[in-house]
């Protein structure tokens, strides 16, 4: 039996944690909820809802101890968390004690409860009257501190490390807070827009990926366009003569030459066409030559893209 001892206590430690988590965080349980709620609250007041997590705890650290020859140290390592555990639930219950109103024993379990509970009262009542609030407040503080060493099985010095780390942080926290309760919310787009841009030069471009070759859907058959017909020899329009105006007369038709007929080079015609086809694809534009429209002076050449 001796052997199975602290597995006993284990469990039993671990049900009764069950329980306590029933009865104070969910209010089950039953009449047994009840009498626990109600002696938990009579007893440690808020404290209480931190009970089952310790009780847990504690069941499955005796349940998953070490073998027979590390007995000792495991009982040394149990004294020490049940002492500083003690200690850090007494300095808990008295600052709830003296900063919740300092009920009295004549006061209904409810008041007792959302305070320090009994231990609270007798704890923090006794240095209210010694010491007052503040130094209260400390001597528990003190207490408090002292708990978490023996639990943590650290030295006072990480923990006034700590402490003083998380102390350096809280005026960040809160002055970020503050900010942002006076802080214009519009100002934050102002200086989006009034941010200068950054030099593309400064911005590597980044390496896209070669697109698959697109296939080229098949050109329509291109419609050949309509011959032109060659414009005829320009004839001379008639106009009818306006009445003179003043004393000059109009110069003899005799004056005037017509010019000189020339006969084309169709050859010549086509083959300047396509040279001038041919000058175009060498440049990447290739054409399609249609018919030439040869005038008395000017040939104009009709290519189609």
């Amino acid at each position: 039996m001796a052997d199975h001892r602290n597995d006993v206590w284990g469990v039993g430690a671990f049900l009764v944690g069950v329980l306590a988590a029933f009865a104070v965080w969910l209010g089950s349980a039953g009449f047994i909820g009840e009498v626990l709620d109600d002696g938990l609250a009579l007893g440690v007041g808020l404290t209480r809802a931190i009970v089952p997590v310790a009780l847990i705890g504690i069941g499955i650290g005796l349940v998953m101890g070490g073998k027979d020859d590390d007995t000792d140290n495991d009982l040394d390592r149990l004294a020490r968390v049940a002492v500083g555990s003690l200690a850090t639930l007494i300095a808990a219950t008295g600052l709830l004690h003296v900063f919740r109103g300092r009920p009295g024993l004549d006061d209904p379990i409810a008041e007792v409860g959302a305070a320090g509970g009994a231990l609270g009262m007798a704890v923090g009542g006794v240095l209210h009257a010694l010491a007052d609030s503040a130094g209260a407040a400390v001597i528990l503080l003190a207490v408090g501190v002292i708990g978490v060493i023996i639990v943590t099985g650290s030295s006072a010095r990480t923990v006034g490390e700590f402490v003083a780390k998380s102390a350096r942080m809280i005026p960040a926290l809160f002055g970020r807070a503050f900010r942002g309760l006076f802080d214009d919310p519009t100002q934050g787009e102002q200086v989006a827009e009034t941010r200068p841009e950054p030099a593309m030069s400064a911005v590597e471009p980044e390496s896209e990926a070669e697109p698959e070759p697109e296939v080229e859907p098949e050109p329509a058959p291109k419609k050949r366009a309509k011959k032109a017909e060659p414009v005829a020899e320009a004839e001379q329009q008639s106009l009818p003569v306006p009445k003179a105006v003043g004393n000059w007369k109009l110069p003899s038709m005799s004056m005037l030459s017509r010019s000189e007929k020339r006969e084309v080079d169709k050859q010549e015609v086509v083959k300047r066409g396509e040279l001038l086809q041919y000058t175009l694809d060498q440049f990447g534009v290739p054409t399609t030559l249609l018919e030439p429209i040869v005038g008395p002076t000017v040939t104009r050449y009709v290519l189609e893209l």
